[in-house]
Parts: structure tokens; sequence; C-alpha cells
């Protein structure tokens, strides 16, 4: 996480998150949150953990309704964006940051499989076994 920039790492599976965040914020909440894992539970409390006037991006793909409290939305002016990046113009951005090092992606891998255990792959990341956030497939 902080190789991607984060000044703070939280271990959501040991640690209460919102808990966690008024202790490293001293209840302010975060400037801008980026919710990126998928969890309907990650969006709900994504809106519960930023401060007033900041800001959510979702970037996960959700398998099952979110419950976001617009309530608190609207009367912190939380400021909500959605993005999806994809297709050969993200490339075309990505790749020389990568080759000048200013972007590092390898830690996002988290499973390499033979091409023999594909299926296994395949669920794997589908169902994020293990904490699952990119899955290689070698050749």
């Amino acid at each position: 996480g902080r190789q991607l920039g984060a000044d703070e790492i939280i271990d959501i599976n040991n640690t209460e998150i919102i808990s966690e965040i008024d202790r490293i914020t001293s209840k302010i909440g975060s400037d801008l949150v980026i919710e990126c894992s998928g969890s309907a539970a990650g969006a709900s409390n994504a809106v519960k953990i930023v401060k007033k006037s900041g800001r959510v991006c979702f970037l996960g793909m959700y398998h099952e309704d979110v419950l976001i409290d617009l309530n608190r939305a609207v009367q912190y002016n939380i400021r909500m964006g959605v993005a999806r990046a994809e297709g050969m113009w993200c490339l075309e951005r990505a790749i020389p940051l990568m080759a000048d090092g200013r972007l590092c992606l390898r830690s996002l891998i988290t499973h390499n499989f033979p091409l023999e255990d594909i299926k296994n792959a395949i669920d794997t990341f589908v169902q994020r076994k293990g904490g699952a956030i990119k899955v290689v497939i070698n050749p």
C-alpha cells in the first residue's frame, strides 16, 4: 500500500475500520477515500470514514446491492464519483509511468498460476480467495 502512496495501512480483518480511521484522523475523517474492494461493506464504510467536504471514488465492481448513507453525503457535502479504467488508452498512459518507475503495480499481483491451473486461477480471482487482487496466469 505504501508503494502506491498510502499514508496508512489498515488490516480490515483485524481492525474495525471506522474506529481506526477516527483514531488516525482525530475523528475528522479521511480527505479522500478510494474504494476498490468490490465489497458492499467497503462501499458503505467509505462514506462513513470520509471527512466533511471530502471525496469518495468508487472503483470496485460490486456483485450485490450497496447501501450508502446518502443523508450523510448530502449533509456533509461529500463528493462521490465512480471510475472504470479500461481499454488501450489506459495502457498508453500507464506504460510510460511504469517505465519511468513512477508507477509500480507489481504489489497488486497477489497470485500466480501456471496455464494448466487456469480453472483454479479464475476461481481464486472471482471468489477473491486468499485476498486476491490481481491474478496472473503464466503460459
